[in-house]
């Protein structure tokens, strides 16, 4: 930053991703040198981008400034929406050459199959995205002209694609925040929301009987 100047109030790092045994087994998703807020709000909606709070470096005034980090259930995405928020400012800029190490472990929240995390982890995407859409409203930049529908469409994606991955039981329980979300926030259809938990309900079932199925040779191999 001394010899290009400050021109950022947010440092990524990139890394790799080891396992419970230290294995590296893959890398960070790539990391552009420079990357505006809108490119990396909608990267992120459509599972382009990731980011690790690890590997971030933040300006404190700048982070202060932006409200600090966003109050969400298990932090889940918080740290996607400092991002967004310090970001508005000033580009994102990649730290060349050192990388950080980032552990996938049964331990971390993502493979936490719990109904009480996976009812937070939901609840906790519908509120980063009411709270996008009050970060997306004018005036702003835009990434190109009329691209709120792209951004609309964009975040249902994203709001569907958790209920898949969280399920059904998720889904009902926060049946209330998630219809608003879907209506209001991502411009989306109520009856098509509710076909769509009645198959994540199915492929719940389904993966549960594939589980069942599978746990008898399990227990024989052992």
């Amino acid at each position: 930053m001394e010899t290009e100047g400050e021109t950022t109030d947010l440092l990524r790092f990139d890394g790799w991703i080891i396992d419970d045994d230290d294995r590296t087994i893959e890398p960070f998703v790539v990391n552009l040198d420079e990357e505006p807020w809108l490119e990396f709000a909608y990267g992120y909606l459509m599972g382009w981008r990731s980011s690790f709070m690890q590997q971030l470096v933040f300006r404190r005034s700048a982070l202060e400034e932006a409200g600090g980090f966003l109050d969400l259930p298990l932090g889940w995405s918080a740290d996607d929406a400092a991002i967004i928020a310090v970001g508005r400012r000033r580009p994102l800029r990649r730290v060349p050459g050192a990388r950080i190490y980032w552990r996938r472990s049964q331990k971390n929240l993502a493979p936490d199959r719990s109904l009480k995390v996976r009812v937070n982890k939901l609840r906790a995407i519908c509120l980063f995205l009411q709270w996008l859409q009050s970060q997306l409203q004018a005036p702003r930049e835009h990434l190109f002209e009329g691209d709120d529908v792209a951004f609309h469409r964009a975040m249902d994606r994203c709001l569907m694609q958790q209920i898949r991955i969280e399920g059904s039981l998720p889904a009902l329980a926060n049946w209330s925040l998630l219809l608003h979300t879907r209506v209001h926030v991502c411009k989306g259809a109520r009856s098509s929301l509710v076909k769509y938990i009645a198959v994540a309900g199915l492929s719940d079932c389904i993966s549960k009987l594939g589980r069942t199925a599978r746990a008898p040779f399990k227990s024989s191999a052992i």
